[in-house]
């Protein structure tokens, strides 16, 4: 299994998991709960994409990953995310999530 979606799924086990104001509003318009978006990354087999960007704040480079996977109950749930900076407690930062999954 890929090193980065371990890192991912251990930093979401130990509930250091953010969620952006973006995320939280998506979630609510697809009756998605915090809970669901961590089952769907614990159940995750790969990281479906990763995207290069740069943060319109800082100007900084970030990878992004795009997670596909289901609840444990077979609910699609796309999720979008970056790694937080690890020299402080290292987080995963939710960026996007939604049930409009796009799975193979």
């Amino acid at each position: 299994m890929d090193h980065t979606l371990i890192l991912i799924k251990r930093l979401c086990q130990a509930g250091q998991v953010v969620f952006t104001s973006r995320a939280e509003e998506e979630m609510i318009r697809d009756g998605l709960r915090r809970e669901d978006v961590i089952e769907a990354v614990l159940h995750a087999e790969s990281i479906t994409k990763r995207l290069r960007s740069h943060n319109p704040l800082t100007g900084r480079r970030e990878m992004p990953y795009v997670i596909n996977s289901t609840t444990w109950d077979g609910r699609p749930v796309y999720t979008k995310g970056k790694l937080g900076p690890r020299k402080e407690v290292a987080r995963f930062y939710v960026l996007i999530s939604s049930k409009h999954s796009v799975l193979p």
